[in-house]
């Protein structure tokens, strides 16, 4: 469909059109929102960043955003994994990170995933597990936790439409369908946010984007992929290369993988 960018669209994933976009927003009459003080703006406009691959590009992100000079401040909500094989919460370099996205003056929700307990998770095991996790990160990040996202969620949990006492669910039926939602999900954007910003159709924007795909200058999909290798190691590249980007292994064959990381056998 045109309009549509695929993966080979790198100009779409740098801090330029990135700002660009949200100078856009602002230009059509939209006030950046967050998930409780919405109500509060004829037009408002959420942004919401999943912290998947890279603490680090998350944070370069939020000071982007803090950057930016409009008549209104730019907040977003950072959603972070618990359980993560490319970053470690825990660590006292990622709570220094949770504690300035907090100073720019953005929010950390929780990004869960339901893999990690199985495909049977029943809706009471669900809320406990996302209440245990977000009082998890609560300590470490040192701010409440109130918002939650889901990372690669099933669609029977997106169709349940589970409520959760004290935490919005972003992808509950208000926040994921009766806003006009546009993602980036998998290095595509399935409708042009321009468009849609443009347009002015819209009452409501809920914007998700991952911050691991943006950079300074348009990078080609080999190097991009790479570099969220040169972050986490090979070995957690080899295993979950696929979970990055579904073609993770046509673009940057095993072999690459091992002569990026200066392997003998190359």
């Amino acid at each position: 469909m045109a309009g549509q960018p695929r993966a080979s669209d790198m100009s779409w994933y740098t801090w330029q059109w990135y700002g660009d976009l949200l100078d856009l927003i602002q230009d059509n009459g939209y006030s950046f929102a967050d998930y409780f003080d919405f109500a509060d703006f004829q037009r408002p406009c959420i942004l919401r960043h999943d912290v998947d691959y890279s603490l680090e590009r998350a944070l370069d992100m939020a000071r982007f955003e803090a950057s930016m000079d409009l008549h209104q401040k730019v907040h977003s909500t950072y959603f972070v994994l618990l359980n993560s094989e490319f970053y470690n919460p825990r660590s006292s370099q990622s709570k220094a990170i949770f504690s300035e996205i907090a100073d720019l003056g953005h929010h950390i929700g929780l990004h869960f995933d339901t893999t990690v307990y199985g495909d049977d998770l029943s809706k009471a095991e669900f809320v406990q597990q996302v209440q245990e996790e977000a009082e998890v990160l609560s300590k470490l990040a040192r701010t409440e936790i109130r918002t939650m996202s889901m990372h690669r969620p099933s669609q029977e949990i997106l169709d349940a439409d589970i409520e959760i006492s004290g935490i919005v669910n972003t992808y509950g039926d208000f926040f994921f369908r009766q806003f006009s939602y546009v993602s980036d999900s998998g290095l595509y954007w399935r409708q042009d946010p321009r468009q849609l910003i443009g347009s002015g159709e819209a009452e409501r924007l809920h914007i998700l984007t991952h911050p691991v795909w943006y950079s300074e200058r348009a990078e080609q999909l080999k190097e991009k992929l790479l570099a969220i290798g040169d972050r986490a190691g090979i070995e957690t590249l080899k295993r979950f290369g696929a979970e990055v980007y579904t073609h993770f292994f046509d673009v940057v064959p095993e072999e690459e993988i091992r002569c990026h990381f200066h392997s003998p056998s190359c």
